[in-house]
């Protein structure tokens, strides 16, 4: 069925979920991608599949196996606690099953001429087995055919060398006897192999100072990306200004705000009731601490004037002695912060009555 004769709904459907499959794809690609700058992977050694595995060895260390096309690799969980491993293909010599203690019953031994490591796998150790065994078959197999084209190639062009040869000899009218023809071809057979096997040694060998330098210059760009996250985390840790200090404060109550902003229509009319009786309660008893402050700070005035006029009562009796103008205003200021503590008191009162009301009623 064509695209145009599909179902308009069906379409709509599919592309989300095509979407989503592309935004995977391209999250996997750039996790590979990152896997094979840390374990300094060339271009053209792609990787071949991952699996999540432990690396047995004194202290079992969990991490990531990675399976390539010329090596065995294992990247850990905590790189600055346990070293990475990284295998050639070429130099392994056997992949089996190995018991080991009883955490990991069975284990994957992988032995080079050098060295010997075990991997475990609780969930699927075949699967891992079967995928470290065919891709070691891919490896050998890749190696002997570009050996065999490598000696085919000779053997063609020795025998076109000898051929032409032969012509030649031929037509001065010398005849060789079958036997030297034949040492003839095995002798320059053997030459030519020997020279397209240092040719193919000096592509070896330029191939591993190019890879070589990619992983220099890899490692260079991770220890310049190091460097950077170092300073960004250093910057992050210096004491911030003044400035800084009241921006990261305003973030902060910004952010409580955006909370309660989001999980607001889930509130029932009750709860936010409750809510806004329970904040009004809040602003009345800040309220009545500040007056009740004020009220004290008075009294001190008070208490300082009277003392004062009872100082200097004895050196002047004029009427019109300010403090005794001052004092009635203290009073009067006095009497009405009071009468403003106790209103709001009433209104504490009725706030406590309703919440306790709201709460009966939920």
């Amino acid at each position: 069925m064509r695209r145009s004769q599909q179902d308009p709904q069906t379409i709509e459907k599919a592309q989300p979920v095509a979407a989503a499959s592309g935004t995977r794809r391209r999250s996997i690609s750039q996790k590979l991608n990152k896997l094979a700058r840390r374990l300094r992977l060339s271009h053209r050694d792609s990787i071949v599949t991952t699996m999540p595995a432990f690396c047995v060895s004194d202290v079992p260390a969990r991490g990531t196996i990675v399976i390539t096309r010329r090596h065995i690799c294992f990247w850990p969980a905590l790189p600055s606690l346990t070293p990475e491993v990284k295998l050639k293909f070429s130099d392994v010599v056997s992949i089996c099953k190995e018991k080991v203690f009883s955490l990991f019953p069975t284990g994957i031994r992988i032995a080079t001429a050098q060295r010997a490591v075990t991997f475990s796998n609780i969930g699927s150790r075949d699967r891992l087995l079967q995928q470290l065994q065919s891709a070691w078959d891919a490896s050998a197999d890749a190696a002997n055919s570009a050996s065999a084209i490598v000696e085919s190639h000779a053997a063609l062009a020795v025998v076109s060398q000898v051929e032409a040869s032969t012509d030649d000899s031929g037509d001065s009218g010398f005849d060789a006897s079958p036997v030297v023809q034949q040492l003839q071809l095995q002798q320059d057979v053997g030459d030519r192999i020997e020279d397209d096997g240092e040719e193919l040694d000096g592509n070896v060998e330029e191939e591993d100072e190019e890879e070589e330098e990619e992983e220099e210059e890899e490692e260079e760009e991770e220890q310049e990306e190091q460097q950077e996250d170092r300073q960004l985390e250093t910057n992050r840790n210096q004491p911030a200004t003044e400035t800084g200090r009241l921006t990261s404060v305003c973030h902060r109550w910004l952010a409580k705000l955006a909370t309660l902003v989001r999980y607001a229509p889930r509130l029932t009319w009750v709860s936010a009731g409750a809510v806004l009786s329970l904040m009004l309660l809040l602003l009345c008893t800040i309220s009545a601490v500040t007056l009740s402050y004020r009220v004290i700070l008075l009294q001190r005035q008070v208490a300082a004037l009277t003392a004062t006029q009872t100082a200097t009562a004895a050196e002047s009796s004029f009427v019109d002695d300010p403090l005794s103008l001052k004092r009635p205003a203290l009073e009067h200021q006095i009497g009405w912060t009071l009468r403003g503590v106790s209103k709001l008191s009433r209104q504490l009162d009725s706030l406590v009555q309703r919440v306790a009301s709201i709460e009966n009623g939920r």
